[in-house]
């Protein structure tokens, strides 16, 4: 694992050195505060360059790992032998030098081992983006989309992914990590990102207000689970909120200098922010209306103009990207002004739009508005919380409010974040789409919090004090790392082999397998319709379709589950030559008349999971004998069926009264007094499990049961599903794949939980499908995923 870890933070550490200097090197006149300023705008430079540079040869079509190499060599030959660029380097070299020096004379061990600590203390934090991609967002558009760039070498419309259009500068860079090394480094990116952010609130801290602010200002940045949530997943909010933080500290730099280089980079560094998601739009209008403000005050009339043009021109070539496939630069926003195309139906956009602004949060009422800081604070659930925010912040609200009366910094800054916080508010209430405003939020909460101990006469002599300092940012930064903590030791070693990724992946993913059982079966060369499965995009290696919006919506298929036929040519129309169907987020009924029989091919199942081949040739399935030995718990051997072993007491009438067929049934009154029956299976078979079963009351729930064990009885994994069980004897069945290492299968007679059923007439026999006189195993192919 440790090698693991250290090989990734290497790239990563590689992509932030190349960023460094190319950004520096735009840079060079650039005259910054400290090292610490220089480090955050050199790098967030170069990130923001380079995700344009792999545009710009993802547009001509070659953008693949030799290109991208042969450019990064000749950035650093640059460095290396251009003279003025080297003079310059050497420089900086002897200045490091120098300061490497003056640290080893002051205390070389105390800052060893402070550094040691830190190391130690942000172990949990490291961990955290090390574990394969599971996040929704992430693998159903942000790495997909970037897998579709990698793989064609060329950046082209996914018409069949959520937002086929949208502004990708952090995509970008997810794009180059995926073509340089895995998923793991793209990741890493938003982690380089959250550093960067708390490399900036510390710079930014020591040069407007005081280290302390600065030091303080980082650890609430990192003590805010949501950031370390978002910072170790391939989301782009906080690739958004450097650029965002970054444009904000740029004018802030410019209105207090009057140096023209900090107003270009504030319009440089909201362009990338723009060109990263639409809602940076806000941000180009608020810094917009301040530099406006300022350009008439002071009679500076050409800054508006050149904070303008520069933004719009960095954004530019992603909206006009969206302008010439689609005729609006916002698709799919703003459809009203801009007209819609063949991608989004009316209904898309309406059920899009319901989604993002009434779905979640509490409504945009006047009393919605008043009670929102304690919502934010104590019930963030109703804002899709992926993880909390800290409740520093609302604590602080108070004296926030107090030192702006008298601060002329604190009141500009907080006026910015409410801007922000209205547009949030009456747009989508989603926790995540705050981040933005977070490290803001962070640096004035931390500068009042050290006026608030300065003004208090009994505690100015002790907040002066490092070790107060120190006690201070531990506690500040201690929610964030109780959570990272947490959350690994609640997912266990970090995987480092693929047998331990697509365990991990299917552990968490209840369709994983069935898309590397498909990925292993054809490649990448293969058209997947998935039903109710949309987030499993990235894991698909070939074409991939399916969503509640655009032209593979839901509804074009789900309408047709009546007709069978109808349905195998609305998927042939789609281009599809499978169909997932995922029936755990919609209890749908499958055709099962005889041309869905002889056309739909199921080769590989799970619990709520079905994998199907359309066949063009008719198909014919055949079931295998019974494998169950007394299926019907007709044979009793005392009081107890024949060959089945129980758990518990379940119950056993012989009356004939309460049976599907023949005289006995069985009933189980809770999960912990069940029978199971142990047969043989062969690795890769495709298996039916049924049984009839009904209950005395209703609200009633049964699992259809299957442990997979191999030749030496050791467990592997399970397939549970539930059903609910009606007042009348009823059919339920499950089809399931054996693990490739599988021996053995137990089959279960269970309720669920608390319930009380009562089963008769099980099944278990293998499927197998014909055509032209020959017999075909239905998964010729699996991959174990233990549980």
């Amino acid at each position: 694992m440790i090698e693991f870890g250290l090989l990734h933070y290497i790239v990563i550490t590689g992509l932030g050195l190349i960023s460094y200097l190319l950004g520096r090197e735009l840079l060079i006149k650039v005259k910054f505060a400290s090292i610490w300023e220089e480090i955050v705008f050199s790098i967030s430079l170069g990130l923001g360059s380079i995700s344009y540079l792999v545009l710009t040869l993802g547009v001509l079509g070659l953008i693949n790992r030799s290109n991208l190499l042969v450019i990064f060599l000749k950035l650093i030959a640059v460095s290396v032998l251009y003279p003025p660029i080297r003079t310059f380097w050497l420089y900086k070299l002897t200045a490091f030098q120098k300061r490497v020096g003056i640290l080893k004379k002051k205390s070389g061990v105390k800052y060893l081992i402070f550094i040691f600590i830190s190391i130690i203390v942000l172990l949990p934090i490291m961990l955290m983006p090390l574990y394969p991609p599971i996040a929704w967002d992430s693998i159903e558009y942000h790495l997909a989309v970037a897998k579709i760039y990698a793989h064609e070498h060329h950046i082209k419309p996914t018409p069949f992914l959520r937002f086929p259009f949208f502004p990708q500068t952090n995509e970008m860079l997810f794009t180059l990590m995926l073509i340089i090394f895995d998923d793991i480094t793209a990741q890493l990116v938003q982690f380089l990102m959250m550093v960067l952010v708390a490399i900036a609130l510390y710079s930014w801290g020591h040069r407007s207000f005081s280290s302390r602010v600065g030091l303080w200002a980082t650890a609430l940045w990192l003590g805010t689970p949501l950031v370390l949530w978002l910072g170790s997943s391939a989301y782009i909010d906080v690739g958004l909120t450097l650029f965002v933080t970054l444009a904000v500290y740029s004018l802030w730099n410019w209105l207090y200098s009057k140096e023209w280089n900090w107003l270009i980079l504030a319009g440089v560094f909201v362009g990338f922010a723009a060109s990263s998601k639409y809602s940076a739009l806000v941000f180009l209008g608020l810094l917009g209306i301040i530099v406006f403000y300022i350009s008439i005050r002071e009679r500076r009339y050409l800054a508006p103009l050149v904070f303008v043009t520069i933004a719009t021109a960095i954004a530019a070539p992603w909206y006009l990207r969206n302008f010439y496939y689609t005729g609006n630069p916002v698709f799919p926003f703003l459809s009203s002004l801009f007209g819609n195309n063949y991608l989004y139906t009316a209904e898309d956009l309406k059920a899009l739009l319901y989604d993002l602004q009434h779905a979640h949060g509490i409504g945009r009422s006047l009393t919605a508005l008043i009670t929102l800081p304690w919502h934010l604070a104590f019930n963030q659930d109703v804002f899709i919380m992926e993880a909390p925010l800290s409740k520093t912040y609302f604590f602080a609200i108070p004296i926030l409010l107090v030192f702006s009366i008298y601060s002329t910094k604190i009141r500009g800054i907080l006026a910015l974040i409410l801007a922000y916080f209205l547009f949030w508010f009456f747009s989508a209430q989603i926790l995540r789409y705050l981040l933005p405003i977070i490290p803001l939020l962070s640096l004035l909460t931390a500068a009042v919090v050290e006026r608030f101990f300065l003004w208090l006469p009994f505690l100015q002599r002790w907040s002066v004090h490092s070790f107060i300092t120190g006690i201070m940012a531990i506690f500040l930064v201690s929610p964030g790392w109780l959570y990272a903590t947490h959350k690994v030791l609640e997912q266990g070693p970090v995987p480092v082999t693929q047998d331990q990724r697509d365990t991990y992946l299917a552990r968490h993913l209840l369709s994983y397998p069935a898309y590397k059982f498909l990925n292993d079966l054809k490649g990448s060369k293969y058209t997947l319709y998935a039903l109710y499965d949309e987030n499993m995009a990235y894991f698909a290696d070939g074409q991939f379709m399916g969503d509640w919006f655009g032209p593979a919506r839901y509804s074009r298929i789900s309408s047709k589950l009546a007709d069978s036929q109808a349905l195998y040519e609305e998927l042939k129309t789609l281009g599809a030559n499978y169909i997932l169907i995922n029936k755990q987020r919609s209890r749908l009924e499958l055709p099962d008349d005889k041309f869905f029989q002889n056309h739909f091919k199921l080769i590989y199942a799970r619990a709520y999971v079905l994998l199907f081949e359309l066949s063009e040739k008719p198909l014919k399935r055949k079931l295998g004998p019974e494998l169950l030995k007394n299926s019907g718990f007709e044979n009793l051997e005392g009081e107890q069926p024949s060959s089945w072993q129980h758990v518990g007491k379940p119950a056993i009438d012989t009356s004939g009264l309460r049976s599907h067929s023949g005289f006995v049934a069985v009933r189980g009154e809770g999960a912990e007094n069940v029978f199971y029956q142990t047969v043989p299976v062969k690795p890769g078979g495709l298996y039916l499990l049924s049984y009839y079963a009904r209950a005395n009351r209703q609200g009633q729930m049964a699992r259809l049961q299957v442990n997979w064990s191999n030749a030496q009885g050791g467990f592997l994994k399970t397939d549970i599903e539930l059903v609910e069980i009606g007042a009348d004897w009823k059919q339920y069945e499950m089809t399931v794949t054996a693990p490739s290492q599988a021996a053995f299968a137990t089959v279960y007679v269970s309720p669920h939980e608390q319930s009380s059923v009562w089963f008769d007439d099980l099944s278990f026999v293998e499927v197998t499908y014909t055509t032209e006189g020959k017999t075909s195993e239905a998964s010729p192919l699996d991959t174990n995923f233990s549980s």
